[in-house]
This record gives C-alpha cells, sequence and structure tokens, in this order.
C-alpha cells in the first residue's frame, strides 16, 4: 500500500474509518512508501495505490467506475476573493467528506487578502524574541457580540486569548505644531483606576472621568432602552447621526471620544460612520458590553495558514465577468500577463464587497448599489513624539503585564499593545480618519 496524502475513493464515498480497519500515512517524504496488508470490512481483499497527486484508485472484486468518470461527476466551484469568508466556505467545501467538490480560489493580488494588510513589527530584543504581529484590520472578537465567529475558531481548532489594548487619543493642528494626547483609554475598562497621562494634574484627571463617565453611561443606557427608530414610509433605519442628536449625547463626547474610537474600531471616516443605522452601533454596544476581548493567538495569519492549506489559489487572477449560461456559470479573468481566460462552473461564490459584486455579476448591480462601501486607510506608525507622552503612565501596566501570560503572547517583553487615534483638523490637507496603530514598550 502506497500511502501519500488523503484517501478518496471512487464509489460508495465513505470515510477511511468506514472502509479500512487501518490505515497509515506517513508525511517523511512525497515518494514514501510502505506496504502494509488492508481488508475492508466485508472482509474482501482491497488493493490500493496512492500517488502524489492526492488520489487513490481503490479496486475490489466488485465493479467500480473508473476515477476519470467519477471525476467527471464532481461539481466546480469557483470562490472570488479571499478575505475571511472566501477562504471558510472554500475550506468547507473541501472538506466536504463525500469530495463532490473541485474548488477553485481568485485573486487578484499576490497573496492571500485575509492577512495581507497586517503589518510585522521586527522584535527589539534581537533574534532572542520573535517579532509582533499587527492585524489590520482589528481582528479582535467578544464574547456578546462575535459569537458565530467564536464558535468557527472553536471548530477550526483556532487559539485565542484574552487581550487588553490601550487606547491613545491626540489631537493634530493645522500648524503642525507637536500632537498633544488628551485620553488613554483602557478597553472594557479594565484598569481602574483609569489611566492619567504624565502631562495631566489631578484636578484636571478627575474632572475629565467624571464628564466621561457621565457621558457614557447615558449612552449605555439608551443603547438598551431607547431603540432607534425605522421611517414608517421609506423603511430606513434611523442613521447613527440622527440618534446621538435625539438622545442629546454632547457633541463634545461625541467629537473627541466617542467617533474616534468606534472609527477606529470599524476604520472608517468620521462623516461616513454618522450615516451608519445607528442599530448597527447600539447592537455593537450591547453585545461588547463589559465583555472582554479575544486575539487569535500569532494573529489571523494563522486563520489563513489553518484554512488555505491544500486549496487551490489563483493569485493575481482579477474576476472581470461573472455570467450564466445555461445552468452553469462561466467565470472570466485577467492573469499577470494580461491574458484573458475563461472557464465554467457548476457554482460561483462571490465573497468579496457589494460594489465589486454588482461590477462582476449583472443581474446583482442594481441591488448592489443600495448597500454603501467606504474605502479605509489605516496608518502603523513608531511616532516616539507620541508614544512618549503616554509611556509613564503605561509602566505600571507594563510591569503588571509581565506577570500575565495572556498578554505577554502578544507583547513579549512586557509592552502593552498600544493603538492611537489622531484627530485630523479640516485643512491639513487629509479628509480622511487615519487610525494608527504601535507597539508601545518601556
Amino acid at each position: 500500500m502506497h500511502v501519500f496524502g488523503q484517501i478518496q475513493f471512487s464509489r460508495s464515498p465513505l470515510t477511511p474509518p468506514e472502509v479500512l480497519s487501518r490505515a497509515y500515512y506517513h508525511r517523511r517524504a512525497a515518494n514514501f512508501q510502505r506496504h502494509n496488508s488492508v481488508r475492508g470490512r466485508k472482509r474482501r481483499n482491497v488493493e490500493c495505490l496512492c500517488s502524489n497527486n492526492l488520489e487513490i484508485a481503490a479496486r475490489t472484486r466488485t465493479k467500480l467506475p473508473k476515477m476519470a468518470e467519477a471525476r467527471q461527476n464532481r461539481k466546480a466551484v469557483a470562490v472570488i476573493g479571499s478575505g475571511m469568508a472566501g477562504l471558510v466556505v472554500a475550506y468547507l467545501i473541501q472538506q466536504d467528506k463525500h469530495s463532490r467538490y473541485d474548488v477553485q480560489i481568485f485573486e487578484t493580488q499576490d497573496r492571500l487578502s485575509l492577512d495581507s494588510a497586517s503589518y510585522t513589527i521586527p522584535s527589539l530584543d534581537g533574534e532572542n524574541s520573535l517579532p509582533d504581529r499587527v492585524d489590520i484590520p482589528m481582528r479582535v472578537l467578544d464574547n456578546g457580540f462575535h459569537v458565530q465567529l467564536k464558535r468557527m475558531y472553536d471548530f477550526l481548532g483556532i487559539g485565542y486569548t484574552r487581550q487588553k489594548f490601550i487606547y491613545l487619543l491626540s489631537k493634530s493642528s493645522a500648524d503642525n505644531e507637536k500632537r498633544r494626547p488628551y485620553f488613554l483609554h483602557s478597553s472594557s475598562n479594565h484598569q481602574v483606576p483609569p489611566l492619567r497621562l504624565r502631562s495631566q494634574g489631578y484636578v484636571e484627571w478627575v474632572m475629565q472621568m467624571i464628564y466621561l463617565a457621565t457621558c457614557y453611561f447615558w449612552f449605555a443606557f439608551c443603547c438598551f432602552y431607547v431603540k432607534p427608530k425605522t421611517d414608517p414610509i421609506s423603511n430606513e433605519d434611523e442613521t447613527l447621526r440622527t440618534y446621538l442628536e435625539r438622545i442629546r449625547l454632547p457633541q463634545r463626547y461625541v467629537k473627541d471620544y466617542f467617533l474616534p474610537l468606534m472609527s477606529g474600531v470599524t476604520t472608517c471616516p468620521h462623516d461616513a460612520l454618522l450615516d451608519f443605522p445607528a442599530i448597527d452601533i447600539t447592537g455593537y454596544a450591547r453585545g461588547t458590553y463589559r465583555q472582554p476581548h479575544y486575539a487569535v493567538l500569532g494573529g489571523v495569519q494563522v486563520v489563513e495558514k489553518k484554512v488555505a492549506k491544500n486549496l487551490t489559489v489563483n493569485l493575481r487572477a482579477t474576476v472581470t465577468l461573472v455570467k450564466n449560461i445555461g445552468a452553469r456559470s462561466q467565470v472570466t479573468w485577467v492573469d499577470f500577463d494580461g491574458e484573458s481566460h475563461s472557464a465554467d462552473f457548476d457554482h460561483v461564490i462571490m465573497a468579496v464587497t457589494p460594489n465589486v459584486v454588482g461590477a462582476l455579476y449583472g443581474p446583482l448591480r442594481e441591488a448592489m448599489k443600495v448597500i454603501p462601501v467606504f474605502s479605509g486607510e489605516s496608518v502603523v506608525h513608531r511616532d516616539q513624539s507620541v508614544i512618549a507622552e503616554c509611556s509613564e503612565s503605561l509602566k505600571r501596566v507594563a510591569a503588571k503585564a509581565q506577570g500575565d501570560v495572556q498578554i505577554q503572547r502578544r507583547t513579549r517583553s512586557g509592552g502593552m499593545e498600544l493603538t492611537t487615534f489622531g484627530l485630523l483638523v479640516p485643512g491639513v490637507g487629509m479628509e480622511w480618519f487615519s487610525s494608527k496603530v504601535a507597539l508601545c514598550r518601556r
């Protein structure tokens, strides 16, 4: 018996334990060979030949169809996009126990997109520690809101750990003066008492905490007991802008504290965020209220490696058109040489943004236009002029983190992960909101 890779039977598609009493897997080399005597459950002799293309032709005394005929009966599936949705759905289809599908992924970039925007910060300790990974966009899950995502990670066997974050808010002015941080926020308010900036006096800090606590608990109360409205005529949901005005949340709190944090979480500009349906924001606030945050051990790259294993991926393949031809669908794409190709598939899954779906597939073009899509930009920085301002305030938190294994898994040197959000004043030359991520070390 020559064994390499996975087992697929050309008839009566059963899992290996149902057919064979024993099976051996060897990974020392691609052409590793070992002979074993194997009997089927009906005690009929089974001769298996396993080749490098991961297929086994099983020949028994009963008549079985040829492997070529069996492969013709498999459904061809195209998955457009290699983000979380595309990779996971391709992985699940590929794991079909009856091996009924051939899956291909099409990706425009030269790498899988799930982890393509993440950034690796070189270790400051040389070769003694691993580099830190910053997931972009923010890949954090909570117990109350990301229930299905957490279940999916459990199903895939992906490890995650509780993660604590420190958010530094600072302002920049038009005259290019030094940025001045004005607030330090600990995720889920895990730091009690709240952190105080070194440049803040105690009286100023106490007054700020009283103001923020009043605004925060009023907003939290409204999220639970004041529901966003729906227009009875147009059936449109109330926007976040209108909702915040209706509950009379102070504009200073909204501009300087609420919007910077929420736009950083959603990777969305302030104006676009205010046009969000309020029900989305209030639902998120209820689901994450006093809930711990979790992050994947090793970053989202671990998830990407897990679900992309053994998948057929066409990189630098830009899909330009998807159309129906009879009972099948034709996918047209352009490769990295600029040559156009087409292929027919039984099923096509478009795991891309709504505007891309509308551009590729005509029948959904009008339906996709009503879903707004915004482009966000994240800037990873290590601006010491901003980080140094909070370093003294974080020293005691970093010292405590040295004994916290869950935090050390992320920082590995007793540092705290620090996220700063810069409020860009109109006239500086940038209209978008920049979420800036940095690692603050002692």
